[in-house]
């Protein structure tokens, strides 16, 4: 079905919030964006839309911040990845909009309330943990276009600085977008009627970014998300027990 007037001004919308928010933030715009898009469009639309909004919005961010890439650490997630596209677009093809609805608002609560209210230690973590957590963002970024939360949780646990931190997960998820997105198209989930959405949104995506990247180092990060993950956790439960 084509998407109607309505729907490309919400979707332009949407992307122009979430990409601003990833860009004041370094990640989140996935985590935004899909339980809004997903109130008015198939997850089989909304996912690799987000997929693509991904790849302007984290390839503007690692240009940005290329020199503060731990590029080692990228690979490592990459490496996991690649098997976990597979099973996320297995499981986008095989579920119902309901089912991906409730697993998509899982994925947010859990990881809003891990956030919130856990506070792990700086470890030293063996390197394949580095291939677990990119597996399993490869799966929810393939399936929901969420797979940030492995890598974040992964990230956050080395005890890295916010600008390490941005510009590592920013190449993690570039590299995450140019492998799913022919993964998508060969699955036949990247329909006209995905692209059109995509073409609508691009420029709202770009001056998002733009947006929050140049609020970046002018803000209290601490507070911003904190209210940014309840938010999140709200909208998780919601779309659990809606």
């Amino acid at each position: 079905m084509e998407p109607g007037l309505n729907q490309y001004i919400l979707a332009a919308s949407v992307c122009l919030f979430a990409s601003f928010v990833q860009g004041t933030s370094g990640f989140g715009s996935a985590l935004v964006a899909m339980p809004l898009l997903i109130t008015f469009l198939p997850a089989r639309t909304a996912t690799p839309l987000c997929i693509l909004m991904g790849l302007i919005i984290t390839t503007d961010l690692t240009i940005r911040l290329r020199k503060h890439v731990d590029w080692q650490q990228t690979g490592l997630l990459t490496l996991g990845c690649i098997p976990g596209i597979a099973a996320g677009i297995h499981l986008l093809g095989s579920c119902s909009d309901v089912i991906m609805r409730k697993l998509l608002g899982g994925v947010l609560a859990a990881y809003s309330a891990y956030a919130l209210f856990i506070r792990i230690p700086r470890v030293n973590i063996a390197r394949p943990w580095g291939i677990i957590a990119g597996f399993a963002s490869g799966t929810l970024g393939a399936a929901l276009s969420t797979g940030g939360p492995p890598a974040i949780i992964y990230c956050t646990l080395h005890g890295w600085g916010r600008h390490r931190m941005k510009a590592t997960l920013s190449a993690f998820f570039l590299l995450t977008s140019l492998l799913t997105i022919p993964a998508h198209i060969a699955a036949g989930f990247t329909t006209s009627a995905v692209l059109k959405l995509f073409a609508a949104s691009a420029l709202p995506v770009l001056a998002g970014t733009w947006l929050g990247s140049a609020l970046y180092s002018r803000i209290s990060q601490a507070s911003y998300i904190k209210i940014l993950l309840i938010l999140l956790l709200a909208a998780g439960l919601l779309l659990v027990f809606s």
